[in-house]
């Protein structure tokens, strides 16, 4: 079933210009957009090992998780950029649009190669391209591991497809190579050696022998870096089962989305509990196992569904597991996000291709009127979309009309008006990030909180008006931690205290909220309460330098001349030169 298709050189200029020539017009304007506080400031901004190409860069991509996922030629990409441009968001929108149009191009080969018909290729290739579920993983540039595995994953399957047209191994290790690359780029294309037994089967109709013997090398690389995907990730709370039952909703929410392109968010809460008792869970469950079940009995009448539709699960469910995001005690739930089909709509799309062709047995050209009417209408769509990644407030207020109880949107845009200065805008945000009706959303780990104090010198904040107490209400510690700063800077101690004391009662491991409410309880007066949460602080953050000059002042305080010394001398070790630490010291006896 698989046929080698000699396309024309005019055809394949056509092909090749029509995409690129989709995509300028899609994402032109786009290229300008700026970073954004969504992941962003953690793997690009703030982050020293994307900061330009060296040798201890090079080690460190390659020796840290980003910090969930082992990416180290993304990072790598980011230090490429890095070096040509600094922090400049241009060439970064540019090279994921880059690998976004030649993923496009190699969907329409891989095709090719596959279906042997020149419509189907050219039309899963442009739907591909400009459909607005892949908006998210070309305009947002943290997604950048997103588009560069999948350009290898597609690149894989292309060359292991060409190997099989003859004895061609250089094709085959080109496979094995590139599968390499894109597995270094994002682990989650480890399902890539099911898809060529499956691609094997819709050519012969039978998995054999030798199909598994060539598809060896590719399940070993995916084994290990499985292995290696399974040390990053934060344990949760939640059972596996609990996990899989929220993430299979995935499913038909995906499908919901290809098929009707519009509500898009960079955020799809889960509300209340995972339960087996739950219809609204069950139901789309059985849907899912009862269409697996079909297109396995009708496989041979109709295999392209059967390839469609599994192609599709099998590239959507890496994502299934990982439905709880955040280090709260309790992480919060979420459904799915849109780049977790950029690979996995490729089935849906050629099946449409399929029943497109269909449709249209009784003229050649009513399958092309289709295909316009089809693609006119996303490509307006994707444009659209792509403009609501200008910015974090364009970004975030776009996620709010359609989550407004969104605790993380709510955070996150406040950390945005708090970097540009606008503290009451900020102080706005925080408060609603924290009301009793918010649904809370996993912390975007790319946003770095706000810090209470300046490196070397404590900054001491005094006690005023008191605040509404934080012993109930919604939100994330990130955002309980924002809104208790935010309360520090308008001189409200007790307000601060209490939000702080939240932030670390939701997460009991949050170095810098310890450290922060540390120093607010020093200034109250609490001097062994300050002592404690500094203790911790220290055992969570051992290098941090602030914390032993906190801790230092509370043992003072507290008429510990020993420890106090002991902690000065040792901020002293981490930073030779600090005045504060030299002072105190030597003004003690």
């Amino acid at each position: 079933m698989m046929h080698a298709v000699h396309l024309s050189r005019r055809e394949i200029l056509l092909f090749s210009g029509g995409v690129i020539v989709l995509l300028i017009a899609i994402y032109g304007r786009s290229l300008g957009n700026e970073f954004v506080f969504w992941d962003d400031p953690l793997l690009v901004i703030d982050n020293p090992i994307s900061h330009g190409l060296s040798l201890k860069n090079i080690l460190d991509a390659f020796s840290h998780y980003d910090p969930n996922l082992y990416v180290p030629l993304t990072f790598l990409s980011f230090q490429v950029n890095y070096s040509l441009a600094s922090l400049h968001p241009f060439l970064y929108h540019l090279t994921n649009l880059i690998l976004h149009a030649g993923s496009a191009l190699l969907v329409g080969w891989v095709m090719l190669q596959l279906t042997g018909r020149k419509f189907d290729a050219a039309f899963v290739a442009f739907l591909f391209a400009v459909h607005p579920i892949n908006v998210e993983a070309v305009a947002w540039v943290s997604a950048r591991k997103d588009v560069l595995s999948a350009f290898f994953f597609h690149l894989s399957l292309a060359a292991y497809l060409r190997s099989r047209r003859g004895d061609a191994p250089r094709w085959y290790w080109l496979g094995v190579a590139a599968f390499l690359l894109g597995l270094l780029s994002k682990v989650s294309i480890l399902m890539l050696p099911f898809i060529l037994l499956l691609v094997d089967w819709y050519r012969t109709k039978a998995v054999t022998k030798v199909s598994l013997m060539r598809t060896a090398p590719f399940f070993l690389l995916s084994i290990v870096f499985g292995v290696v995907a399974v040390f990053g990730k934060l344990a949760g709370t939640r059972t596996l089962f609990e996990k899989f039952l929220v993430g299979m909703q995935a499913v038909p929410f995906t499908l919901r989305h290809l098929v009707w392109p519009f509500e898009y968010s960079v955020i799809y809460p889960f509300t209340g509990e995972p339960s087996f008792l739950r219809p609204d869970l069950l139901l789309p469950l059985a849907g899912v196992i009862a269409v697996c079940v079909l297109t396995v009995l009708l496989r041979r009448r109709f295999p392209s569904v059967f390839l469609g539709w599994w192609w599709f699960l099998l590239l959507l469910a890496p994502s299934f597991l990982t439905t709880e995001k955040g280090q709260d005690l309790v992480p919060e739930l979420y459904l799915t996000s849109d780049r977790y089909a950029y690979l996995a709509a490729i089935g849906m799309f050629l099946i449409a291709a399929r029943f497109l062709c269909l449709f249209g047995r009784r003229s050649e050209r009513l399958p092309h009127v289709f295909a316009i009417v089809v693609l006119v209408p996303l490509f307006v769509l994707a444009f659209l979309q792509s403009l609501v990644w200008r910015n974090t407030e364009t970004l975030l207020q776009h996620a709010l009309a359609r989550h407004p109880e969104s605790s993380i949107a709510h955070n996150n845009l406040g950390v945005f008006y708090d970097a540009h200065g606008n503290a009451d805008a900020a102080f706005r945000e925080y408060e609603d990030a924290v009301r009793p009706s918010t649904h809370s959303i996993p912390p975007v780990q790319g946003l770095r909180p706000l810090r209470a104090e300046r490196q070397g010198r404590p900054e001491r904040s005094r006690v005023a008006t008191s605040s509404p107490q934080a012993s109930a209400g919604g939100g994330t510690g990130d955002a309980w931690f924002n809104y208790g700063m935010a309360l520090a800077k308008r001189k409200d101690v007790p307000g601060a205290v209490a939000a702080l004391r939240k932030a670390v009662e939701l997460r009991p491991r949050y170095a810098i909220a310890h450290q922060n409410l540390g120093a607010l309880l020093l200034d109250a007066g609490e001097i062994q309460s300050s002592v404690d949460h500094l203790l911790i602080a220290q055992s969570l953050d051992p290098r941090n330098v602030t914390i032993y000059l906190n801790r230092g002042m509370a043992l003072e305080k507290g008429s510990d001349v020993i420890d106090a010394k002991r902690a000065y001398e040792r901020a002293l070790q981490l930073e030779p030169g600090n005045v504060f630490a030299k002072e105190r010291l030597a003004h003690l006896p």
